[in-house]
C-alpha cells in the first residue's frame, strides 16, 4: 500500500485530540464542582468574606479580626466589603454555592476572551486544551474549592488586556477599577501600559471606580478606622505560613534578613531588565506579547518580593503562558515549563520517607517555580539582545531570523515539507502543488524593504495584535495590495464585519492573486495565505463558520501585510 493511500487513511491530528480533551476538560471540572467543592478543604476562605458581608448589612463592626490566628481572615477594604454585601442577604450555604457558581462562570468567560486576544475561537484544538490545562491546575483548583474571588481577577484582568488592546479606554477602567476595589495591589501592574501608551481615559475609571467605591464604603461601614489601624499593618507584615513569598520563605526556614534583601533585589532587577527589554523590542511589533509577558513578570515579581504570594494567585499567569502561541515568546523552552509546573501543579512533595527533603520541596515548590519564571525570561531576553547587538540587527529587533527553509515562499514542494496550493473561491486547497512565488529577495533585501514590525508578520509568519490593526474596521473604499510586493490581493468591497479582531474578507480578488496552504503549526489544522507574488505571509481564510457571506470563506489577514490604495473620488 503506497504512503499516500496510508495517510489518506489517518485521521485528523486536530480533531482527535479535540475528541479526547472536551471530555477530560469539562469532567475534570465537573468533579471540581460536584465532589471537591462540596466537601470543603482545609482551608475555607468564603466564611470570613460571608460573615462581613452580614455584619456590614447589620452595621456591626467588620475589622475585628484576630491576627495572632493562621486562620483566613478578612482583609478586603471597605469598597471589597461594599461590593461582596449582597452575598450577606442568603444563608451561608446558598450563598457559598452562588459564588463558586459565578467564580464558574468568570473563569470560563476569561478563558474564552483570552484564547479569542490571541486569534482563536472554540472550534480549535487551543480551547479545550486550555480549559483542560486550567482546570487542572493547583490554582484553579484551590480558588473554588477555597471559594476565593481569584477567578474574577483572572477575567478582570483578560478582559482589560482586551479593551486596552481594541483602544476602548474608558471601558478598559471599568474591570480594572473593580478588581482594584476588592484586591487593590493586584491588577496596578497594568497602570504601566496605561501609561506609556497614553490611554488616559483608562484611568477615569480605572481609579475613579475604586476610589468613588471606597468612599462610599468607608461611609456605610461601622469601623472604617480598623481598616486603617489594624488590617493595613498587617497587609504589611510577612507571615511563615501559607506564604510562598521571599519573605514568608525566609521567617519559616529561618534565612537571615540580609539574604532575603539579597534575593527580593535579584528579583526586582532581573524583572526590570525584562520588562524594559520587552518594551523596547516588543511593544510595537507584538503589543499583545508584550503586555501578557511584561503582566506577567510584574504580577510574580509583586508575589516574591510582597508580604504575601499564594500559590493560587498563579492563574493570573495565565495570560503570559498562552504567549507561547508565538515564536517570539520566552517560554519556548523546556525550563520555562519546570517552573510552571512548580507554581501550577496539584502534586504533592511530602515524604514520609525522606520528611525534611519532601518537606523543602513542597514549601518550595512555587516559591522555586515563581522564580525560575523570572530568571528564564530574563535570561532568554538578555542573550537575544547580545546575540543581535553582536550581529548588528538591533534595529530589526532581537528575534533571530528564521532559517531559509522556514521563511514563507521557501518551503520545499514536496509532501513531506508542506505543498503550495492554490484554489478559487471555495474550491478545496488539496490538489496540485504550486509553482514557487515569482518574486525572490535575500533577507537582506526584504530587511531593507521592511520595517521590523513587518517584516515579523510578512516573512517570519507572526500575527498582529488584534483589534490593532490599521485597516480592521477601515470601511474605505479601494484595493489592498500586499505590503511587501504591491501586488493587488483583495477589493474593499469583499470586505466584511467579522468582529474576530482583524481585517476579513470574503474572497480575494482573484484565484491567482493568493497561496494558500496547509499549516499545522500550533497543534491545529488551517490553511495558511499568501502572496501568489512575493510568499509573503498574510493571514489565514477559514471555511463554514456561518459568517452570511456569498462564499461562506473568511479570510482574516492582518492590518500589516497589505496596504490600501484608496479608490479616485
Amino acid at each position: 500500500m503506497s504512503s499516500v493511500a496510508l495517510a489518506r487513511m489517518k485521521s485528523d491530528p486536530a480533531l482527535v485530540v479535540k475528541a479526547i480533551l472536551w471530555p477530560l476538560a469539562l469532567l475534570t471540572l465537573l468533579q471540581r464542582l460536584v465532589i471537591l467543592v462540596p466537601n470543603r478543604a482545609k482551608t475555607d476562605d468564603f466564611t470570613t468574606v460571608y460573615d462581613a458581608a452580614v455584619r456590614f448589612l447589620r452595621h456591626e463592626p467588620v475589622y475585628i479580626e484576630n491576627y495572632d490566628t493562621v486562620d483566613p481572615h478578612y482583609l478586603y477594604p471597605p469598597s471589597g466589603t461594599l461590593l461582596m454585601a449582597p452575598f450577606g442577604y442568603f444563608d451561608p450555604e446558598t450563598s457559598r454555592y452562588i459564588f463558586v457558581g459565578l467564580s464558574t462562570v468568570a473563569l470560563l468567560v476569561a478563558l474564552y476572551v483570552m484564547i479569542r486576544m490571541f486569534g482563536y475561537g472554540l472550534n480549535s484544538i487551543v480551547a479545550p486544551a486550555v480549559l483542560f490545562f486550567a482546570v487542572a491546575t493547583e490554582a484553579v483548583t484551590s480558588t473554588l474549592v477555597y471559594t476565593n474571588f481569584n477567578c474574577f481577577v483572572l477575567l478582570a484582568l483578560v478582559v482589560t488586556m482586551a479593551l486596552l488592546l481594541e483602544r476602548k479606554d474608558l471601558w478598559a477602567g471599568v474591570p480594572l477599577g473593580l478588581a482594584l476595589a476588592v484586591k487593590p495591589p493586584m491588577l496596578a501592574v497594568l497602570f504601566l501600559f496605561i501609561l506609556l501608551n497614553k490611554q488616559w481615559k483608562a484611568l477615569i475609571t480605572g481609579i475613579g471606580i475604586p476610589f468613588a467605591l471606597l468612599g462610599l464604603g468607608f461611609a456605610l461601614s461601622a469601623d472604617p478606622g480598623n481598616f486603617l489601624r489594624r488590617t493595613v499593618p498587617y497587609l504589611g507584615e510577612a507571615r511563615d505560613y501559607y506564604n510562598s513569598s521571599i519573605q514568608g520563605n525566609a521567617q519559616y526556614f529561618g534565612l537571615p534578613d540580609w539574604l532575603s534583601l539579597l534575593l527580593r533585589a535579584g528579583v526586582v532587577i532581573m524583572a526590570a531588565v525584562s520588562v524594559y527589554l520587552l518594551w523596547r523590542f516588543y511593544s510595537k511589533s507584538n503589543e499583545l506579547l508584550w503586555m501578557a509577558t511584561a503582566t506577567g513578570i510584574m504580577l510574580t515579581t509583586l508575589w516574591l518580593v510582597g508580604s504575601l504570594g499564594q500559590g493560587y494567585y498563579s492563574m493570573l499567569l495565565f495570560p503570559m503562558l498562552m504567549t507561547v502561541v508565538y515564536r517570539s515568546s520566552v517560554l519556548g523552552n523546556w525550563v520555562s515549563w519546570v517552573a510552571v509546573y512548580g507554581f501550577l501543579s496539584y502534586d504533592n512533595w511530602l515524604s514520609g520517607k525522606w520528611p525534611a527533603f519532601g518537606r523543602t520541596l513542597a514549601y518550595l515548590k512555587c516559591t522555586l517555580g515563581w522564580s525560575l519564571l523570572i530568571v528564564v525570561p530574563f535570561c532568554v531576553l538578555v542573550f537575544r539582545y547580545f546575540d543581535a547587538r553582536a550581529e548588528n540587527r538591533l534595529d530589526e529587533g532581537i528575534d533571530r531570523p528564521l532559517p531559509p527553509e522556514d521563511e514563507p515562499g521557501r518551503h520545499e514542494a514536496d509532501a513531506g515539507a508542506g505543498l503550495w496550493h492554490r484554489r478559487a473561491a471555495g474550491a478545496s486547497v488539496e490538489g496540485m502543488s504550486e509553482p514557487r512565488p515569482k518574486l525572490h529577495l535575500s533577507d537582506s533585501e526584504w530587511r531593507q524593504r521592511l520595517t521590523a514590525p513587518e517584516f515579523r508578520v510578512l516573512r517570519q509568519a507572526g500575527t498582529e495584535a488584534p483589534f490593532t490593526g490599521e485597516y480592521t474596521d477601515t470601511k474605505t473604499a479601494g484595493v489592498y495590495r500586499c505590503r511587501a510586493c504591491g501586488e493587488e490581493l483583495f477589493r474593499s468591497d469583499s470586505k466584511f464585519e467579522s468582529h474576530c479582531g482583524w481585517p476579513s474578507f470574503f474572497s480575494p480578488l482573484a484565484g491567482d492573486k493568493v497561496i494558500e496552504r496547509e499549516d499545522t503549526s500550533l497543534g491545529m489544522r488551517r490553511v495558511e495565505v499568501l502572496c501568489a507574488n512575493c510568499g509573503s505571509h498574510l493571514g489565514h481564510v477559514f471555511e463554514g463558520e456561518g459568517y452570511d457571506t456569498p462564499t461562506d470563506l473568511r479570510y482574516c489577514i492582518n492590518s500589516i501585510s497589505m496596504r490600501l490604495e484608496p479608490d479616485e473620488a
